[in-house]
């Protein structure tokens, strides 16, 4: 991701996080999500953190944050001012309240997967041939 964010910089891009299976991952300590100028995260029902369906983005650009807003709401910037083209992209209120609760959670949750991921790892070394002797 520093290359990444240099190569950005340099070229005046904009770096969005795919983080769709990545809910509680770091990089180098660092949130993903919090790295690049966007963060997409899934919330649908196969993901790592699920609130049914859904999504969020995360970003500390204000310019980024008004306009995913109105896209979000029809391309309402306020009540009835729209200026840009917009879709239904609002979470319902039952889905962020499972979202809230599953985040208090998702540590645990990770670190249960990180102990079946090795648990996983054990038995299928005692099946697999050690190529790299070769």
């Amino acid at each position: 991701m520093d290359a990444i964010m240099d190569i950005a910089e340099e070229h005046n891009l904009t770096v969005i996080e795919d983080c769709a299976q990545a809910h509680g991952a770091e990089y180098k300590g660092k949130k993903v999500g919090s790295i690049g100028h966007i963060g997409c995260f899934s919330f649908f029902a196969t993901k790592n953190m699920t609130t049914g369906e859904g999504g969020m983005i995360t970003t500390n650009n204000h310019e980024i944050k008004d306009r995913a807003q109105m896209i979000r709401s029809h391309g309402m910037s306020s009540r009835h001012d729209h200026n840009l083209l917009g879709y239904n992209y609002r979470m319902s209120e039952i889905n962020a309240a499972i979202g809230l609760v599953q985040l208090t959670k998702l540590e645990k949750l990770n670190q249960k997967r990180r102990k079946n991921n090795k648990r996983s790892w054990i038995i299928c070394s005692m099946f697999l041939y050690n190529w790299s002797r070769f």
